[in-house]
């Protein structure tokens, strides 16, 4: 008894096949939906990355992991900015009085990398709002420098984003963590 060959051109032809139409539309139809669903997945950066005044401190700070300020255009956290060679200003030269204004005092002597340095005797939030003011410098947060010094000011409660709403400085530090994706 013989086997029956698989490569056998009979067997092709009774073989159906799709008609080559319906293949096309088949295909295209496919290709036409990945543009429409990375349109639906992309959000633009600052989707909840906001300037203070829009910034929700409720407590409630739940949302996708999608959703955060994690975009290349967020800020780098104060360790990422004592670590990194590339500043928006001269690192060992620039003094903490860019920030707070002063014209004599700590202030004037202290450089803004000293201040980020670890176990430097500066406040954790303190920490941020320097490297809120390295990430204004460098367009990479939704607060302009002269925002980021109002803050300065106000480091250590009543800082107002908003009029009619004052933040204490555990709000302040939140949003500044916000800022660069840590919450």
């Amino acid at each position: 008894m013989q086997k029956p060959e698989i490569d056998s051109p009979s067997q092709e032809s009774t073989t159906p096949q799709l008609p080559a139409a319906g293949r096309r539309r088949l295909i295209q139809g496919g290709l036409a939906t990945g543009p429409l669903l990375l349109t639906l997945a992309g959000r633009p950066a600052y989707a909840t990355c906001k300037q203070p005044s829009g910034f929700s401190i409720s407590g409630n700070l739940s949302r996708p992991e999608a959703f955060t300020c994690k975009d290349s255009k967020m800020g780098k956290k104060p360790s990422e900015w004592y670590t990194t060679g590339t500043w928006p200003c001269d690192r060992s030269v620039t003094k903490l009085s860019s920030l707070s204004g002063a014209t004599s005092g700590s202030d004037t002597t202290t450089t803004l990398l000293s201040c980020i340095a670890p176990g430097s005797a500066r406040t954790e939030c303190e920490k941020y709002i320097v490297a809120a003011y390295l990430n204004a410098l460098n367009n990479r947060t939704p607060s302009s420098p002269t925002e980021v010094r109002k803050m300065w000011q106000y480091r250590t409660g009543n800082y107002s984003p908003t009029p009619g709403v004052t933040w204490t400085t555990a709000q302040l530090l939140s949003y500044l963590k916000h800022t660069t994706g840590e919450l």
